[in-house]
């Protein structure tokens, strides 16, 4: 997986269109928010932003960068310590306006109901604007 950009193959159109990403650790994840609508989504399989993802983004001159990992406060916040970890990394290739840590309501997105996803959607939207989400 480390050279792996998952689902870009589906959604590389409209993640550069919107010049928005949102990572996620599973596929799980990744398919919850595509099948809601919510389709400029980026796999991580894992807590690590792997080379084949970063490289991606800096092909695609991505404007805002939503890292969504798991929101597990019960397991030594390793979801944020992880989303803390990759916005540094990203610090040293975009601006750091340009990616904010935006972690699911539960443990992760799969375990979100639609209602809960839509208000998190909502308050993303808030956050860094409208015009970088597109439900095509």
């Amino acid at each position: 997986t480390t050279d792996w950009v998952y689902p870009s193959h589906l959604n590389d159109k409209i993640i550069e269109k919107t010049k928005c990403v949102i990572l996620v650790e599973s596929i799980f994840c990744a398919a919850k928010l595509y099948d809601c609508g919510i389709k400029n989504v980026l796999c991580l399989f894992g807590v690590e932003l792997k080379l084949g993802i970063l490289n991606y983004l800096l092909r695609k001159n991505i404007e805002k960068i939503i890292i969504s990992t798991n929101n597990e406060p019960n397991n030594n916040n390793i979801g944020n310590e992880a989303s803390l970890k990759i916005k540094k990394k990203l610090n040293k290739y975009f601006d750091n306006k340009n990616s904010i840590i935006k972690l699911p309501f539960s443990k992760d997105f799969a375990e979100m109901s639609k209602e809960q996803l839509q208000k998190w959607m909502d308050e993303l939207q808030i956050m860094v604007g409208y015009k970088y989400f597109s439900y095509d």
